[in-house]
C-alpha cells in the first residue's frame, strides 16, 4: 500500500505510522502496530526515494576511521529526523524524502572517533517540539523540530558539554555520546560513551538536565563515590577515575 492513500486508514493505524522514540514507543518495545505489511507481500515492496546524507568516510582519504549509518530515524507529524555519521540532524518530508532542514554542531573531525550515531530524541509539549542529539566530541544540543534553529536558551547558547563533571582529568582520552538521549517529562538523560580498554578513563556517570535551561537535575555515578552504596566494596581508592562503566 502506498502512503498517498494512508487517509483511508482507521486513526489507530494513523497513530501507528508514526515512530516518536527511538524504540518504537517509551518502553523500547521496537515493534510497529501496522499490519499492512506481512510475510506474504513483503517481497514486492519497492523503494519509494532515497536520501544520501553525503556524511561518509572510507577510512581511506580525509578521516583515518570509516563511517556507519546506525541510526534509527524518528517519524512525527510527517516529518522524519535523523543524525548522520558526522552527528548532522536532518529532518526530511516523511513521504517523499524532501529536506526541510539540516544542522551541523561542527563535530571536531580532527579527533579520532567510532564515526556513527543512533538517533535523535523528540520532547513535546503542547505544540511546542524540541529535537535533541548527542555528538561524538561529548556534547549534546537541542534545536528546534520546525526550522532546525538551535534553541540558544539551552545550556550555553543551545549546546551542554558533558566534558564538565566527567571527563576534564582526560582531555585526550575517549568521551561521547552515540546513543540517543532519554527524555522522561522534563528531562533530558545520558549516559555516554567511553574506552573500557584502560582502567582510567572519563567516568561513566548518567546525568539528567532540565530541557529547556539544560541545569543539571541530578547525576548517578556508575562507580559509587565516597558516601554512596557500594563505595566500600572498591578496595584502597580503586574507584577514583575509573572508566569502562559507561551506560
Amino acid at each position: 500500500m502506498s502512503l498517498l492513500t494512508a487517509g483511508l486508514l482507521c486513526q489507530s493505524e494513523l497513530i501507528a505510522q508514526e515512530w516518536p522514540y527511538y524504540g518504537g514507543d517509551s518502553g523500547g518495545n521496537s515493534c510497529s502496530a501496522l499490519k499492512q505489511v506481512n510475510r506474504y507481500n513483503v517481497k514486492d515492496l519497492t523503494v519509494a526515494w532515497t536520501y544520501h546524507t553525503g556524511d561518509f568516510s572510507d577510512g581511506k582519504s580525509a578521516l583515518p576511521i570509516r563511517s556507519a549509518f546506525e541510526c534509527t530515524p524518528l517519524v512525527v507529524d510527517g516529518v522524519m529526523y535523523l543524525t548522520t555519521a558526522f552527528n548532522r540532524m536532518v529532518a526530511l518530508e516523511a513521504e517523499t524524502g524532501k529536506e526541510l532542514w539540516s544542522f551541523d554542531p561542527k563535530l571536531d573531525k580532527t579527533r579520532r572517533y567510532m564515526l556513527y550515531n543512533r538517533g535523535p530524541t523528540l520532547w513535546q509539549r503542547g505544540n511546542e517540539k524540541r529535537i535533541f542529539a548527542g555528538t561524538l566530541d561529548g556534547r549534546i544540543f537541542s534545536v528546534d523540530a520546525k526550522e532546525g534553529k538551535l534553541i540558544k536558551s539551552f545550556g550555553q547558547d543551545g549546546f551542554m558539554d558533558l566534558r564538565k563533571g566527567a571527563g576534564e582529568k582526560f582531555p585526550n582520552q575517549t568521551y561521547g555520546v552515540t546513543s540517543p538521549p532519554v527524555v522522561f517529562e522534563d528531562l533530558v538523560i545520558t549516559g555516554s560513551y567511553v574506552s573500557d580498554q584502560q582502567p582510567y578513563r572519563p567516568t561513566g556517570v548518567v546525568r539528567a538536565f532540565d530541557v529547556v535551561s539544560g541545569k543539571l537535575v541530578w547525576k548517578f555515578n556508575t562507580v559509587p563515590e565516597p558516601g554512596e552504596f557500594g563505595n566500600d566494596t572498591w578496595e584502597e581508592g580503586s574507584w577514583r577515575d575509573r572508566g569502562g562503566t559507561n551506560a
